[in-house]
């Protein structure tokens, strides 16, 4: 660039950034300092870029610095960021002598992206090589059948790795250490043995006293010309599993691995390329562990196999049944069910049934209730516990369950009533399960067995459970109400204290042993600490009232006294 560089060069400069129709909308200057300009360009989606231009001069060499950055920041790709910077270097290039690119965001994010990607990729390569080598030649593969370059180049550098990497130490770290593009050659490696041939040449040199290098030269390779190939890894072992090709689109990758770790830059065209070459290579060797970890079993991979295959022929064999079943019942008219919903034809009644007793007794305050829903896993099981506050009475449902699913078979649901560890009755459910036969004749199926739920008994089993319930437990509140009624009328003593329950602030707390135990609340079942007065012989809360065994009436008057 010749002469200086002034307001006009930058206004005609963003001026030819907009003959670039697809790009630049608008471009404008809004700072204007000595050497320095700062201007805004709007793309075509009105997105706001903000350029800086800055010129210095340093050696009698002039320097023309551009910053380009978008008015806001993402994470995402800025296409429109990308497309401007490109324009804006091609506009700006030919007239100065060199472009230095010193700092690109999105070139950078294009690496950071791209080298996660080849790490995991070229170690998945390390990985298949260790293990294709380990299962093919035990685990001295690498000191028998490795170049001796690699294993060369792995001694001068496996000890400063280890030193760096201390909690690794005592692991293998061959492949590790060894470049990219040493892995194909690794993979392509021809083991070759010296089968001796008789050479007259090698002969009389041996004969020789003294040799020159150049005559050892001269033998060194007659003998080098004897190494017949012995093994050749690639046609041997690795080509079935990568097939043609793979060797270039390693050596390809290898070129595009080498860009982006040694921080070459990236432009869009760069980062997809290299990014399709990536997915090809990983899909190449993804799809070579697959064929040869299926060549290469384990005892317990094959065990696995055989069951995963057993189940798998059971659930087709049972998809077969359905079927068969599917097509009876539609031309019969029936239903062959399965455990389960045959366990739901009893569960609803059941949920019905244990629902409708608990409500009946929900208000008494003298028992505890517990319930449980049907569990199909539990052959006994009790649904229904009802336990006394008052005394020791209980009383329980216990249903036993016998599910057979097969066709035409009958399933039973026994529900047994014990009161105080005594079985009183039984009612038994049963379900009769759909069954049909093939009519020959007629060329269809036939109904043997109709479907029926047979739940007749069920609701007098639970009268009989409520019957038993209020002889078991009999409502002592409405006893209290009863005597309370034959003191008034015929005189006699109080069946209940005059005070109230600690518990549940009822005045049911007994003091008639024919009721219940003095001190009990006929309620709620709390038990009191009642005292007999010394002086009113009437008893008394000891909890909340008296002293020195007199109630507090007593107690008072005495203390007048």
């Amino acid at each position: 660039m010749k002469g200086e560089i002034t307001d006009k060069y930058v206004h005609e400069l963003l001026e030819r950034l907009k003959v670039e129709p697809n790009v630049v909308k608008d471009c404008s200057i809004f700072e204007n300092n000595e050497r320095h300009w700062k201007a805004v360009i709007t793309t075509l989606d009105d997105s706001k870029l903000f350029t800086e231009f800055s010129m210095y001069t340093y050696s009698g060499v002039k320097q023309f610095t551009v910053k380009l950055e978008p008015q806001k920041v993402s994470n995402e790709f800025d296409k429109n960021l990308y497309d401007l910077k490109i324009h804006l270097k091609d506009v700006v290039r030919s007239e100065w002598e060199d472009c230095v690119w010193l700092e690109d965001e999105q070139s950078t994010a294009f690496a950071e992206e791209l080298y996660g990607e080849i790490y995991r990729t070229e170690n998945s390569l390390r990985q298949f090589i260790n293990m294709v080598m380990v299962r093919t030649f035990g685990t001295s593969w690498w000191d028998n059948y490795i170049p001796q370059k690699l294993k060369d180049k792995y001694d001068s550098r496996h000890v400063a790795y280890k030193r760096i990497a201390e909690s690794f130490k005592n692991v293998s770290d061959h492949l590790i250490s060894i470049d990219t593009d040493d892995l194909i050659d690794l993979m392509t490696h021809v083991l070759k043995k010296w089968e001796p041939q008789h050479d007259k040449e090698i002969e009389k040199a041996l004969e020789k006293t003294n040799l020159g290098q150049k005559e050892l030269n001269q033998i060194i390779d007659k003998l080098r010309k004897q190494l017949v190939a012995e093994i050749n890894l690639w046609d041997k072992i690795f080509e079935k599993y990568f097939g043609d090709g793979f060797v270039e689109t390693w050596i390809e990758f290898s070129k595009n691995r080498n860009h982006v770790a040694h921080n070459k830059l990236l432009d869009l065209s760069a980062h997809e390329k290299i990014k399709k070459s990536i997915a090809i290579v990983a899909s190449t060797i993804y799809s070579a562990k697959n064929k040869f970890e299926l060549e290469h079993l384990s005892e317990e991979e094959l065990e696995e196999i055989h069951a995963e295959f057993a189940e798998y022929e059971e659930e087709e064999s049972e998809l077969a049944r359905q079927r068969e079943i599917e097509f009876m019942e539609e031309e019969a008219g029936v239903k062959i069910k399965d455990e389960d919903a045959i366990f739901e034809e009893f569960n609803e009644h059941i949920s019905n049934f244990v629902t409708s007793i608990a409500d009946s007794i929900y208000f008494r305050n003298d028992i505890n209730v517990k319930t449980e829903d049907l569990n199909r896993s539990e052959v006994t099981q009790g649904i229904i516990l009802i336990e006394s506050k008052i005394n020791d009475s209980s009383l329980k449902v216990v249903t036993n369950i016998d599910i057979d699913d097969s066709a035409g078979q009958t399933s039973i649901v026994s529900l047994s009533l014990i009161v105080d560890g005594n079985e009183i009755s039984t009612c038994e459910l049963s379900y009769d399960n759909g069954d049909a036969k093939w009519n020959d004749d007629l060329g269809y199926y036939l109904p043997l067995v109709n479907n029926k739920l047979h739940i007749d008994y069920l609701g007098d089993f639970e009268k009989e459970i409520l019957e038993k319930f209020e002889e078991t437990f009999p409502n002592l509140v409405l006893e209290v109400e009863s005597r309370k009624y034959e003191v008034v009328k015929n005189g006699g003593a109080e069946p209940v204290a005059d005070f109230h329950c600690e518990e549940c602030d009822e005045p049911l707390v007994s003091i008639d042993e024919s009721l219940c135990d003095v001190g009990k609340c006929v309620n709620c079942g709390y038990e009191h600490s009642l005292e007999e007065c010394l002086r009113c012989e009437q008893l008394y809360n000891s909890n909340v009232e008296g002293q020195n065994n007199f109630c507090d009436s007593c107690y008072e008057y005495l203390d007048r006294e």
